[in-house]
């Protein structure tokens, strides 16, 4: 008898309990994966009739961090970076990256080589 009283009233509680809402388990985010932050935009200079487009571009970089820099002209050329010696052919709408490690501290002109014109400053801080 007392089996069957103990057997009734666990029933009874599971049948009266209240009903819990089903909702989402929450889970932490994983914290093992490391990302790495995406790397700045490349700066870019617009060239027309040989002049920067909104005039020189102001490039800022780190010592040791890797400068960059896009530039596309309406007329070919060569871009040349001071201090650093770094020169590329510019071929006319057609877009062209320099990407170099800066590890000269101090302030360089970039310019059109074959028309003398500055369309950037990069400034390497320690």
């Amino acid at each position: 008898m007392v089996v069957a009283v103990l057997v009734s009233g666990v029933v009874g509680f599971w049948i009266a309990r209240p009903q819990e809402a089903a909702s989402p388990v929450a889970t932490a985010p994983d914290t093992t994966a490391t990302t790495r932050p995406a790397p700045p935009p490349v700066p870019t200079v617009r060239v027309r009739g040989s002049q920067p487009v909104g005039g020189i571009a102001q490039v800022s970089v780190r010592s040791g961090e890797r400068a960059r820099l896009r530039v596309v002209s309406d007329q070919a050329d060569e871009i040349h970076v001071h201090g650093y010696d770094v020169r590329r052919a510019l071929p006319a709408d057609r877009p062209v990256t320099l990407n170099f490690r800066a590890r000269l501290e101090g302030v360089f002109e970039v310019e059109l080589h074959g028309t003398g014109t500055q369309i950037a400053e990069l400034t390497v801080s320690p």
